[in-house]
């Protein structure tokens, strides 16, 4: 697999939120865990699917409540989602939380 397969998995992945790794494994005719992989290698974290396939805003609010100091189980109540997927979007988005934090 050449390096312009491993920027098109990359940016096919970080552009449509709905996309999974099982699905570009089957399109590029890989592995997940070579897909998972590249994305690692590309400084990417791959998510849980349920995770990944959360509205946009609703990771925005996740983003935002956490900034507001409520804890992963009341925003996962708040929010009706896993608190697993709470955990997952916290942990994707720790670098702009940190910025975020720091700013204050």
């Amino acid at each position: 697999m050449n390096n312009a397969e491993h920027l098109e998995i990359v940016r096919l992945y970080k552009s449509d939120h709905t996309v999974t790794i099982k699905q570009l494994a089957k399109q590029f005719r890989r592995k997940p865990v070579t897909i998972s992989r590249i994305l690692h290698e590309h400084g990417v974290t791959p998510q849980y699917n349920r995770t990944r396939m959360l509205d946009p805003k609703v990771r925005k609010s996740v983003v935002t409540l956490t900034l507001q100091g409520l804890t992963m189980e009341q925003i996962a109540e708040r929010l009706k989602i896993a608190d697993g997927s709470v955990c997952n979007i916290v942990h994707a988005h720790e670098q702009e939380l940190s910025c975020l934090t720091d700013a204050s």
